[in-house]
């Protein structure tokens, strides 16, 4: 996942619709982190929580760096790609496909 946020800094490192073009593709980063925990799980036949699914995440993520990382919000303010990807996993749980 080092490598897919390195690339997304090449790819928005100048222009003037860099820092919402990263914004958007950090989020997209956020959401792959989440449904490969989410498939790396089901593939082990491992239950997952919202109390585990961080450690998941950080798993399938290989590097602390890539889950710290500050993606910017609309409206202002920050998260970092981590808690985005925890937020969108648990989402995805409350779905009944992936319940038990």
């Amino acid at each position: 996942m080092l490598d897919l946020l390195q690339r997304i800094y090449a790819a928005t490192a100048s222009g003037p619709n860099a820092e919402a073009q990263r914004m958007v593709l950090t989020d997209l980063l956020a959401h792959v982190l989440a449904t490969q925990a989410l498939a790396a799980a089901a593939a082990r036949g491992e239950r997952v929580t919202s109390a585990n699914v961080r450690n998941w995440i950080d798993a399938i993520a290989g590097y602390p760096g890539v889950t710290l990382e500050q993606v910017a919000r609309e409206g202002g303010g920050s998260i970092t790609v981590g808690d985005r990807a925890e937020a969108i996993a648990n989402h995805l749980l409350k779905i009944a496909v992936w319940n038990g």
